[in-house]
């Protein structure tokens, strides 16, 4: 851990360990940037150097927005637990004047902190000296009439608008038994909190009558996607998982497998109950790399050893449209999981398609399932968490978050994003389709010749569904609120939630779906961006603010709109 210094630029910015100072000088913030601030571990701090200039702001409780003269945006996440020093000069090592959160809003912006809802703050030019020269906002409505304000172009709508503020800190309606019914089997660890587990190194004496054969010692290179998959159950259940040298609940085998059988387990119980039998010819750490099919073969198997049915028998069933990887582990059906691989030999050019995309935890119906047995984790991520989400990194992650202010950050996406706030949805985050990354191929293999340029573009097109594209690779579970995002270059679409959210969308052509409740924020970066209310325009109020920000008012919810 360490405390550092940070010379803000551009982007999300959040060392996350040591009491930290994130600095703001005029001649280094870049023009146009959209910067978030978010760091909630340390005692941090922000230092305004003197030249700087704040043309605008907005501030929430624990959130503030400030417009910069180089048009430069600054979200500052966790703002209520950050100092904020003025002036002065780290490099120079002359000191500044230090404020709290609520002196910061009121000498700097000239507002004051909303219990709910934003207030609309003003100007000020920073001085070296930590002295500020502030113009307050501006009113030009002559004062409360009594009928609220009534003067043209005036923040009228604003108080109207920030009544529909919506903030919910916790979790919303948690999973429940009949939520994921094709994968519950109703057969569960019942009335255990911590589940033990075990590695057999040879043949235990009660497997007698079981006609096992190729029994090995449990391979050690398949320990750690065992590992790995207790850790991700524990991070969003209240179970806890322990390793016992012999006779765990669960205890894990490498056998010889017969027919198209890969492995099998059993449903919780005693004696041969819940444990799993993998294949004996999976023995080494490359095969058992994150992503590839026996790591995957390892979460498909401990599900059935907790309860989890497959997606695809018995009286339940996903529906055609879901059944699939994506949407259970416990289905048989590949789902945007391949990429390709090629080699040149000579004049020639080969290649193989390699499932490499596989997840490496549970997916959005199995968390439900799991969680509708087990109960919830309430510590996971509780308080102000951000995901940073892109095509290289995010293969199929669910968000189980139990609290606190939330960012996905896409802001590095070159992709497409297809953003869904609500929760139990999927959201495609920085798409890669067939052509881009058979372009991508060509580029990187410095390929000149046509008709291997041809042959590249064939295959990636061939695989279909499966290949691994970056759509549906991000999920937000049940009862799960997360209030903001971030997009990037792309033609992004982004669709809000009930809470109040802060919408950045970057450059391109974006679209903002807003229909659920809530007092949004919506910042649609360069661009030519759409705003769509999905009611008739007749039934909203939109009123341009003082700063330049246009308020839209509707029954059901409110957004203010920049950018």
């Amino acid at each position: 851990m360490s405390n550092d210094t940070f010379i803000v630029q551009r982007g999300i910015v959040g060392k996350g360990e040591g009491d930290d100072i994130y600095v703001f000088s005029s001649n280094l913030v870049d023009s146009n940037a959209e910067i978030t601030i978010t760091d909630t571990q340390g005692s941090n701090s922000l230092q305004f150097i003197g030249g700087l200039s704040i043309t605008s702001s907005i501030v929430a409780s624990d959130t503030v927005q400030l417009t910069l003269s180089n048009g430069a945006t600054v979200t500052i996440l966790g703002a209520s637990s950050m100092s904020y020093t003025i002036g002065g000069d780290p490099v120079a090592g002359t000191a500044g004047v230090d404020k709290d959160f609520a002196t910061f809003v009121s000498d700097i912006l000239s507002t004051t902190v909303p219990t709910s809802g934003t207030s609309t703050g003003g100007s000020a030019d920073i001085n070296s000296d930590g002295s500020a020269t502030v113009v307050p906002p501006t009113d030009t409505g002559g004062g409360d009439t009594g009928g609220g304000d009534t003067g043209g172009g005036s923040d009228s709508l604003l108080t109207q608008a920030q009544a529909k503020s919506s903030t919910n800190a916790t979790t919303g309606t948690l999973p429940t038994t009949g939520d994921s019914p094709a994968l519950e089997s109703g057969v569960y660890w019942t009335g255990k909190s911590n589940i033990t587990y075990s590695y057999n190194l040879t043949e235990p004496a009660d497997y007698a009558g079981e006609n096992l054969s190729g029994f090995i010692a449990f391979p050690d290179a398949a320990k750690p996607s065992v590992e790995s998959s207790f850790t991700d159950i524990a991070t969003f259940t209240p179970l806890t998982f322990s390793e016992v040298s012999v006779d765990g609940d669960i205890e894990w085998n490498a056998i010889a497998q017969s027919g198209n059988t890969d492995a099998y387990a059993y449903y919780p119980g005693s004696g041969i109950g819940g444990d799993v039998f993998l294949n004996n010819e999976y023995t080494t750490s490359e095969q058992y790399t994150a992503g590839q099919s026996p790591f995957f073969t390892v979460i498909h198997e401990l599900g059935h050893a907790m309860g989890l049915d497959h997606s695809f028998e018995g009286d339940a069933t996903l529906p055609a449209s879901e059944e699939n990887i994506t949407h259970s582990v416990m289905s048989y059906t590949d789902y945007h999981n391949y990429t390709m691989e090629f080699t040149l030999s000579g004049n020639s050019i080969n290649s193989q398609s390699v499932g490499s995309y596989y997840t490496t935890g549970y997916a959005l119906y199995d968390v439900m399932a799991l969680q509708a047995a087990y109960g919830v984790n309430t510590s996971h991520n509780s308080t102000d968490t951000t995901y940073t989400v892109g095509f290289g990194t995010t293969v199929q992650e669910v968000i189980w978050d139990a609290g606190g202010t939330d960012l996905i950050d896409a802001s590095a996406a070159t992709g497409v994003c297809t953003v869904d706030l609500r929760e139990q949805t999927f959201s495609s985050i920085d798409i890669k389709d067939a052509a881009t990354q058979a372009a991508e191929k060509v580029t990187e293999m410095g390929i000149t010749s046509q008709t291997f340029i041809n042959f590249i573009n064939d295959q990636y097109t061939n695989l279909g569904d499966q290949l691994y594209t970056g759509e549906m690779n991000l999920a937000i579970t049940k009862g799960v609120v997360i209030e903001n995002v971030t997009t990037g270059s792309a033609n992004d679409s982004v669709q809000d939630n009930a809470v109040d959210n802060v919408i950045s969308t970057g450059a391109g052509d974006d679209i903002i779906i807003l229909n659920q409740g809530g007092f949004d924020t919506v910042n649609g970066g360069t661009g030519t961006d759409t705003v769509q209310l999905s009611i008739a325009s007749s039934a909203a109020q939109v009123e341009k603010q003082t700063d330049g920000s246009y308020i839209v008012l509707a029954d059901s919810f409110a957004a203010q709109l920049t950018g």
